[in-house]
């Protein structure tokens, strides 16, 4: 295990302490493929797939889940609904008591009614599958459940462990993203400078990432959340830029950060993407050295709305501006509304985005620790200034295509 049982014991020693302040009987955490913190953090477990799988009548029905059945007393119930998995999961959970089962809201809700639980909260409500609720209700008709965000609450303070698990992910995002910016160059497809990083992801990384990358060049940036395939990679002309957000992971901990480079000369990048981008700079900047304990991710999302409305683009700034991330890539708090001080311990993006629909877009994040006094960048060693691309083109991939050559490979 990357943990030892000592940090379980604690994790659950606060878990319940807060199971207390909300007056619960029991704890259901829940996680799928894609958010696997809740169940993670608790048990060790974690599933990697989803989809279709026949049930003994014949019909079928979606896998890809596990939950934690975690009471204020006693011992705790993990279940992975893939039959195929249950191995696996009894191999790294931390509980002894872990299976698989068809329906685990029948076997809960059959334990909860059987040891008289009252109150039990669901963490990842917002995603817990009915299919798995409504058995809840059936078998235990007495109960109440409610919706609850604990763990998350818990886990927003990150150990030293879990802290230097995602310093160790940011240092492969810095490798990865100076990996696929070496890739850019006149001449060369999204799809190039995409696998590079890719593959400096996992090098220096994990095989499987924390989150899927926006990996895009010249307009493709545009939308903020592309990824280009082989058969519809844009080609780069000198003043083009790419954009990269990628997300390595380390250990199970995520990291994540954003760089931008342009092909060929910046003397070609239009004067007004420049200042953008330095608008995008100064918002990610200015709002770094804001961050201390006691101030609020909304009056950060607030410092970055007046900088983009001073120099113009209020109206191309998308809303988000970071979130935390961990087991998860993306964890409260994020920076909406979020009203919460941030305290000590808690790792968080810094990711001002700027979209100007069908010609371009931006965005330059870094993992910010959140120190006693202040914080501390994790990913600082990564340049953000704009450079581009003219010290190293030569030959036929250092010229301009000519004007009506495809921009698509």
């Amino acid at each position: 295990m990357t943990f030892d049982r000592a940090e379980f014991t604690e994790r659950h020693d606060k878990i319940r302490r807060r199971m207390e302040q909300e007056g619960l009987d029991a704890l259901i955490a829940y996680s799928n493929s894609k958010v696997r913190g809740c169940v993670r953090y608790l048990g060790n477990y974690f599933t990697r797939w989803v989809g279709a799988q026949t049930q003994p009548d014949g019909s079928y029905q979606w896998f890809g889940s596990c939950a934690i059945l975690f009471p204020f007393e006693g011992d705790p119930v993990l279940v992975t609904d893939q039959p195929w998995d249950e191995e696996r999961a009894k191999e790294v959970s931390i509980f002894d008591n872990t299976y698989y089962a068809e329906n685990f809201g029948v076997d809960f809700g059959r334990l909860i009614a059987e040891r008289g639980y009252r109150t039990i909260g669901i963490d990842n409500w917002f995603v817990y599958p009915a299919i798995h609720y409504l058995p809840l209700q059936e078998q235990a008709p007495d109960a109440t459940f409610r919706p609850t965000m604990l763990i998350e609450q818990t886990y927003r303070i990150k150990s030293d462990k879990e802290i230097e698990l995602i310093r160790r992910a940011e240092h492969a995002a810095v490798a990865a993203v100076q990996a696929g910016c070496d890739a850019v160059d006149v001449g060369v497809s999204e799809y190039e400078f995409a696998l590079a990083a890719e593959h400096a992801l996992r090098q220096h990384g994990e095989i499987e990432l924390a989150g899927a990358s926006i990996i895009s060049g010249g307009p493709r940036t545009a939308t903020g959340s592309g990824l280009p395939s082989h058969d519809d990679a844009y080609v780069m002309r000198s003043g083009d830029w790419a954009l990269f957000d990628i997300c390595p992971s380390y250990a199970g901990y995520a990291g994540d950060i954003s760089r931008m480079i342009v092909a060929g000369s910046l003397d070609d990048l239009e004067p007004k993407l420049l200042d953008m981008y330095e608008t995008t700079r100064r918002m990610n900047e200015e709002v770094i050295n804001a961050i201390k304990p006691g101030v609020t991710p909304l009056a950060l999302n607030q410092l970055a709305e007046e900088i983009a409305r001073d120099r113009g683009f209020e109206e191309n700034k998308i809303g988000l501006l970071g979130h935390s991330l961990g087991v998860d890539i993306h964890d409260p708090p994020d920076y909406y509304y979020d009203g919460d001080p941030l305290e000590p311990n808690m790792c968080i993006t810094v990711e001002p985005c700027l979209l100007m629909p069908g010609v371009a877009g931006t965005r330059v994040e870094d993992v910010v620790l959140v120190t006693p006094d202040g914080c501390e960048v994790l990913s600082a060693e990564s340049p953000k200034e704009l450079t581009d691309t003219s010290s190293r083109t030569t030959g036929a991939r250092g010229e301009r295509p000519p004007a009506g050559m495809p921009t698509h490979s």
